[in-house]
């Protein structure tokens, strides 16, 4: 038997993780590993971005001067996704290293 575990995601992102499933006709664990499978392949795994300040504990605020942003931000782990290279056109930025350890350190309380 294979061990698993449970991962927090939205109650939207959830909800489309189910639909796409069912349109597969597979689990939705299946269809989550088939997506980190393809990260490490041709994708890589973004956080997508808000300039909503939502005082959510589980994001994290990026200042404007940071990564290429031109207004502060706030990175949401919670909406964790897979990106093919080909969608991206260029590099906007880059993360300072204690922020990108303190992105990933949220990503993983996610995905315990």
């Amino acid at each position: 038997m294979t061990e698993t575990t449970t991962i927090r995601v939205s109650v939207r992102t959830r909800e489309r993780l189910n639909a796409l499933a069912a349109k597969r006709g597979t689990l939705a664990g299946d269809v989550v590993a088939e997506l980190v499978e393809a990260a490490d392949d041709d994708r890589l795994l973004a956080v997508p971005l808000t300039r909503t300040d939502f005082s959510s504990p589980l994001y994290l605020e990026i200042p404007a001067s940071e990564g290429g942003l031109r207004k502060r931000s706030f990175a949401m782990p919670e909406e964790l996704r897979a990106v093919s290279h080909e969608r991206l056109s260029r590099r906007l930025g880059r993360l300072r290293p204690a922020t990108m350890e303190e992105m990933l350190r949220r990503c993983r309380l996610l995905l315990r």
